[in-house]
């Protein structure tokens, strides 16, 4: 029932905005009221409080709350076709066409999200299908990471300045990545982790894929 509320309320956060001054009635924009800002930002600070464990979810009808915490963490899954592709989009580019086998090459990962409000991610994981390739992004604004009990030992981490995405504005990270085995390198999925029970799990896209989004040339 959380997982429920959190993907339906960051759906509704990231829908397309309408302006504050127009004014709608209950019939043209449904009973949660108009997509403006100020109500977008109210669904997003409520859906993360929740997200977080900062705040319980009241269930009025089972007089019930429930909370996300290390007993119930949180995952939600954001695959090809997910609605809430708007919440966060993960896109990685490879910059060689081909990676040799003990060669170095260079990836860049572009995050995005139409949510109101700035997301801060403690931590990003990306996988490979050759699970040698992973590595562990962390956000270097925070001393002690959220999910640092997430990382194995011997696992590859890289360090961000910051890992905050701003609305519709693309976060990009450039790595180095070396492959030792022969056959072709991809990425499949990009992993965010935000406070100590929440995750985001993204199917990871290609740029060539998305012309209908307004990318910006890496």
């Amino acid at each position: 029932q959380v997982k429920d509320f959190i993907e339906y309320s960051l759906e509704m956060a990231a829908l397309p905005e309408i302006s504050d001054a127009v004014e709608l009635s209950s019939k043209e924009c449904g009973p949660a009221g108009p997509a403006t800002f100020s109500q977008r930002a109210k669904i997003h600070k409520e859906a993360f409080e929740v997200a977080r464990g900062e705040s319980e979810l009241h269930l009025k009808e089972q007089n019930s709350h429930l909370k996300v915490n290390s007993d119930y963490p949180l995952y939600v899954e954001i695959d090809l076709v997910s609605p809430l592709r708007v919440v966060l989009l993960a896109l990685v580019a490879f910059h060689q066409p081909i990676i040799k086998p003990g060669a170095p090459s260079l990836i860049t990962i572009s995050l995005q999200s139409q949510l109101p409000i700035n997301v801060e991610i403690d931590q990003l994981e990306v996988q490979f299908n050759q699970s040698e390739c992973n590595f562990i992004i962390g956000n270097g604004q925070k001393t002690n990471t959220a999910a640092i009990s997430h990382i194995q030992p011997g696992r590859r981490v890289e360090t961000a300045p910051a890992l905050v995405l701003a609305s519709n504005k693309w976060l990009r990270l450039t790595y180095e990545i070396k492959s030792e085995q022969s056959g072709k390198l991809e990425c499949i999925y990009v992993i965010a982790r935000i406070g100590p029970y929440f995750t985001i799990c993204c199917r990871a896209e290609s740029p060539a894929s998305m012309n209908d989004l307004p990318l910006l040339e890496i």
